[in-house]
């Protein structure tokens, strides 16, 4: 039989195909409709699908603009209070190459997605590298990252932009629009 709307649904069910009369014939079976108004998007998927463009620019290589210069200047982007600086610098002087670069710290109110936006423009400036860092924490703190604002500031800064973020397990739109992460 046919089922008639008044408005969109959302429609759930099994799609099969039988075989008869020498082709190949769709059923659906609705096991659900729900009207359109009432269906919830993922913020994140309604995210990547208006910023699209943002997401499917060309990467720069972060390794070859670093050794492009004697000493690049990286700045660090951090939270107004956290030891984070200290981790990276800490990892760095480890791994034998704190003393080829310089760190320009700025301190920003990571809960604010504008401030946050505007120092990665800022900075942009008279360095090499930008690093958008901060430890790990509750999920929905680092969600706030996920902002159009940031997404446009890092696309458009001039120089690469390097997001480390969180443990490895979390997972960030902006990681996706970043040079690096």
């Amino acid at each position: 039989g046919r089922v008639r709307f008044e408005r969109e649904h959302r429609l759930s069910g099994v799609l099969s195909f039988r075989s008869f009369d020498g082709g190949l014939h769709p059923e659906f079976a609705i096991q659900d409709a729900v009207p359109r108004e009432q269906t919830k998007v993922d913020p994140r998927v309604a995210l990547r699908t208006q910023y699209a463009s943002l997401f499917s620019r060309t990467k720069r290589d972060v390794l070859a603009v670093l050794r492009s210069v004697p000493k690049p200047r990286i700045a660090l982007i951090l939270p107004t209070s956290t030891k984070v600086a200290d981790d990276v610098i800490s990892q760095m002087t480890v791994e034998g190459v704190a003393d080829d670069v310089e760190f320009v710290q700025e301190r920003v109110n990571f809960s604010s997605p504008h401030d946050l936006a505007r120092a990665v423009s800022a900075v942009g400036n008279g360095v090499q590298l930008v690093a958008v860092t901060r430890g790990g924490g509750d999920a929905q703190d680092l969600r706030i990252l996920d902002h159009p604002d940031i997404f446009k500031a890092v696309a458009s800064s001039p120089v690469p932009v390097v997001v480390a973020v969180g443990h490895a397990q979390d997972s960030l739109l902006l990681e996706e629009i970043a040079d690096r992460s």
